[in-house]
């Protein structure tokens, strides 16, 4: 089951995702981000590493400016991704804000 929470803040938007990545997610993620005024974060701590092609055709449908937030298994993943394509990574969604 895959869960997507939008919350907009003062500087931005924050989504929230748990279950497991796939491409139809990026596109909703995207969409969500169009338009929109401010930052972009993506918290993935509650979200499923399925396979490292998902996670970059992911970040890859998002804003380059997109702040992400993860741990263990999806931050590796963000961070080989990370080598060719510029990926911000936040250790906490408190930083990503700030």
């Amino acid at each position: 089951m895959v869960e997507v929470r939008t919350f907009r803040v003062a500087d931005g938007l924050v989504v929230v995702v748990r279950g497991e990545l796939d491409a139809a997610l990026a596109a909703e993620v995207a969409e969500q981000a169009t338009g929109q005024d401010g930052g972009l974060v993506v918290d993935l701590l509650r979200a499923k590493f399925v396979d490292l092609d998902v996670v970059d055709a992911f970040v890859a449908a998002l804003p380059t400016d997109t702040r992400f937030v993860a741990e263990r298994t999806m931050l590796e993943a963000l961070r080989v991704v990370g080598l060719h394509r510029p990926v911000a990574v936040e250790p906490s969604l408190l930083a990503a804000l700030a």
